[in-house]
């Protein structure tokens, strides 16, 4: 009888919640591994949703903010939907495999996108098919997240530009590794298609070294790295621009839904907002407001607690009329206190 992926976790002594295991060592141990060694998530809770149909790709193209139609199998990006308005919807990674074009996004949000694409389906021939809960999905991160992949199945996925795909057995099970977006290092993403198989990847996996962390450690290190979430800042509230998610943006491919006022912000440099790392006090929660001469200039979206204790968040600020090292204070229930604050850069390759 095939074993679940929850009962490893819970072999391990995870403390489970709604997206998966929450927990197993604690955030020190877990964020160490994630960044400095292997750290193996469960992202089987993440949406899945695959397209496939002749006029898929082209559909994806109009709607979407990345170039799609030119993608080969095995090959992807960063992909979003915005409003007419050039405001977030959805975020996540879209690649082409043998069977369609796979999207990858945060969870909870699949069936929304799939309901949000199916609504633009008219005569096209395009089918849509939600497999999260019919695939697994692991995600390896750390300095030595490639180095294990290779010695597993050796494949070398840091030969792939990030968020290419390759085909990999692991265990005997067939597998997509996919590089993506990762915490002291890129990430390997494995897709499981046989969701019957993943246990035996996942203790492949484990044997081979990784570490298994939680999705605690996963929010913490999302926000050290800046990634946006939805509920936090993938929202109607900013655009690509404030949130620093210029890898998910073609500039040459044309006409999208929302593409008009993405380009005049960028071409007429109109972005007062950007998005910022925060530390400081406990004052640091989602939907704080931050002070600067006593004018409200932003708030708080994403927070969590280091493991020594320390605030740390992400916020969206209002960078383009703050003098340079202008001095902010996060307004709580306690009163006003400073806090510290960089923007947020992200590297791609």
């Amino acid at each position: 009888m095939a074993v679940h992926l929850d009962t490893i976790w819970t072999e391990l002594g995870a403390r489970m919640g709604p997206q998966g295991p929450a927990s197993f060592a604690g955030l020190k141990e877990e964020s160490i591994a994630a960044r400095e060694g292997v750290g193996l998530f469960d992202q089987s809770a993440w949406g899945r949703v695959r397209f496939s149909g002749k006029d898929a790709a082209d559909l994806l193209h109009r709607l979407t903010t990345n170039h799609v139609s030119r993608l080969k199998p095995f090959q992807g990006n960063a992909s979003a939907a915005v409003t007419a308005k050039g405001r977030m919807i959805s975020a996540g990674e879209l690649v082409r495999l043998e069977d369609g074009l796979w999207y990858i996004t945060h969870p909870g949000q699949d069936i929304s996108y799939r309901d949000l694409i199916d609504r633009f389906v008219f005569r096209e021939e395009v089918e849509i098919a939600v497999e999260t809960g019919h695939t697994a999905l692991l995600l390896l991160t750390g300095a030595g997240a490639l180095g294990l992949v290779h010695q597993l199945c050796g494949a070398d996925v840091g030969a792939l530009p990030r968020h290419h795909a390759a085909t990999a057995a692991i265990a005997g099970a067939p597998v997509v590794l996919i590089r993506t977006w990762g915490f002291g290092g890129d990430g390997v993403r494995i897709l499981t298609p046989a969701l019957e198989q993943a246990a035996g990847v996942a203790r492949a996996l484990l044997s081979a070294g990784a570490i298994a962390c939680g999705v605690e450690t996963h929010e913490l290190l999302r926000i050290e790295s800046g990634f946006p979430a939805p509920g936090h800042e993938l929202t109607e509230e900013y655009n690509p621009h404030e949130l620093e998610m210029a890898e998910y943006i073609s500039w040459d491919k044309g006409c999208y839904t929302g593409q008009e006022v993405i380009a005049r912000l960028d071409t007429y440099d109109k972005v007062q907002r950007h998005l910022v790392h925060v530390s400081g006090p406990e004052h640091i929660r989602p939907g704080a407001p931050l002070i600067h001469d006593d004018l409200e200039v932003g708030r708080i979206t994403s927070a969590a607690r280091r493991p020594d204790g320390q605030m740390i968040g992400l916020a969206v600020l209002k960078t383009r009329t703050l003098p340079e090292n202008a001095q902010i204070r996060v307004s709580g229930d306690g009163g006003e206190a400073a806090i510290s604050w960089k923007q947020v850069k992200f590297t791609s390759n």
